[in-house]
Order: structure tokens, then C-alpha cells, then sequence
């Protein structure tokens, strides 16, 4: 607002003064009503994500909702009640697809960490973890049994895996030394259900050693 310094023009910018003296004066000084004993501090839990959502998807029957974040898990709702369920955490990086299988029970998570989990929707557990490999090359396996799949063909080296035994460091065995025991070609899902095939350690050969 522009003032003229006229009669009007004078007593309309001393009008002006006060309203900003009253306003200076009321954020200045605190109302005796707020004090230090009023504060009352809590303690609570942040069940969403820390960072963006990504991706949802629900449940097949509608009950439940999965949602992939940029704080590289994945959070399972109850759609009802909007309640946290669980929080599943397995990928080093942004999860940024989310899936149930039609039955329900498999949830699929693709991640930029360049792995697929697939994940028991009931115990949370992963069944499954795919992972890509340098030369567009994949590698399927189960974190609970030996068994896997890959897209190398029987003529090349899996060379990015290996087989220890007893949680020691040493030795490491080349997987193409179990391919025939541990490979399922056909049903990696399916082998989950089979006994755990039982392998030993074998006989480290040098690499001009073509014996089986």
C-alpha cells in the first residue's frame, strides 16, 4: 500500500505503525499460558517407509498390500485395518517392482541392486534369489538349500559362484564341481520342496586338469 503524505496520508501511515508495533510486541514476547512443564515429549515408531515408495501391488484376494521403497525394503499392509504387517529386507538397493504370484503365496521384489527375491508371502522367508551376472548372464538360488539354476550353457564356467563347506573361508570349490548334484533346469520353485541333496568336498584340481 502506497500512503500519500497528506492529512489522511500521515495518520494512515502512524495507523500502519501501530498494527506492526502490536504485531512485533505479540510474537516477541510468549503468552504466560506456555511453559516448560506443559511439553510433554513421546516416543513413537515410524512404521512407513524412510524413503519414496516405488512400487504397490495388492494380494490377489485384496487383503493385503505390498509396497516397494527406495529404502531398499519391502513393507507388507493389512488392507483392512491399514496395520504394518512385516518388513522384508534383502536387497542392498532401491526396490523398484513388486508382485504377488496368483496364488497368493510368492512375492516377487525386483531391485536396482540387479537381483529378483522371491519371497515366502507367510514366513517371509526368501526362497529365491536371482541375481545378474556380467555377460547378461543369471543366476537362480535358494539361500536355504544348494539347489539353483543359471542361463550358462553345460560348455562355460560358472564362474561367479562357488560351494564352501562348514562356514570356513577354505577351501572354495568351482560350482561347475557340483552342476550335475545342484542344477535344476526344470523347477528350481519345485526342488525347494525335495530333500537337501547332499554334496562332500572334492578333489581341488589345477586348471589343466580336465578329470571328473
Amino acid at each position: 500500500m502506497r500512503y500519500v503524505y497528506g492529512e489522511k496520508g500521515v495518520f494512515g501511515a502512524m495507523h500502519t505503525t501501530l498494527h506492526l508495533l502490536v504485531v512485533l510486541v505479540t510474537f516477541c514476547i510468549p503468552p504466560a499460558s506456555i511453559s516448560a512443564t506443559d511439553h510433554s515429549a513421546e516416543l513413537f515408531l515410524q512404521l512407513g517407509h524412510s524413503r519414496s515408495v516405488n512400487a504397490v501391488a495388492f494380494s490377489p484376494d485384496g487383503k493385503t498390500l505390498t509396497s516397494g521403497s527406495a529404502d531398499n525394503t519391502l513393507k507388507l499392509w493389512d488392507v483392512a485395518n491399514q496395520k504394518l504387517l512385516v518388513t522384508l529386507d534383502g536387497h542392498s538397493s532401491s526396490v523398484n517392482a513388486v508382485a504377488f504370484s496368483p496364488d497368493g503365496k510368492t512375492l516377487a521384489s525386483g531391485s536396482a541392486d540387479n537381483t529378483i527375491m522371491y519371497w515366502d508371502s507367510k514366513s517371509s522367508e526368501i526362497m529365491v534369489r536371482t541375481v545378474l551376472l556380467p555377460g547378461n548372464q543369471w543366476l537362480a538360488y535358494s539361500p536355504r538349500k544348494l539347489v539353483y539354476n543359471s542361463s550358462y550353457p553345460s560348455t562355460q564356467e560358472e564362474k561367479y559362484a562357488a560351494i564352501r563347506f562348514d562356514g570356513q573361508l577354505r577351501p572354495v570349490y568351482p560350482l561347475q564341481y557340483y552342476r550335475q548334484e545342484l542344477k535344476r533346469e526344470n523347477g528350481l520353485l519345485a526342488a525347494l520342496q525335495a530333500p537337501q541333496p547332499v554334496i562332500q568336498p572334492k578333489r581341488l584340481r589345477l586348471w589343466w586338469d580336465t578329470s571328473k
